[in-house]
């Protein structure tokens, strides 16, 4: 996980925002928030969100960057 990304989810869990009970949403620009992007196509964010259990995302207009059938 890329350091940036470790920190965001350290301090959610410290709210506990990783918990069953408690819903999780994104605001949106999933899988390109960063330079990692050009790089990892957006991929290395999949694992920061099964880490915060995010439930639903708006989609953000940078999430279509690198093609539809690369969301799924």
């Amino acid at each position: 996980m890329i350091p940036s990304a470790a920190r965001f989810v350290t301090a959610m869990k410290q709210y506990g925002c990783e918990s069953d009970e408690k819903l999780v949403f994104f605001s949106g620009d999933l899988f390109s928030p960063s330079s990692y992007s050009r790089i990892f196509e957006g991929e290395q964010m999949i694992g920061v969100l099964n880490e915060l259990n995010v439930k639903a995302s708006c989609l953000g207009n940078h999430d279509t960057d690198f093609g539809l059938d690369e969301m799924n």
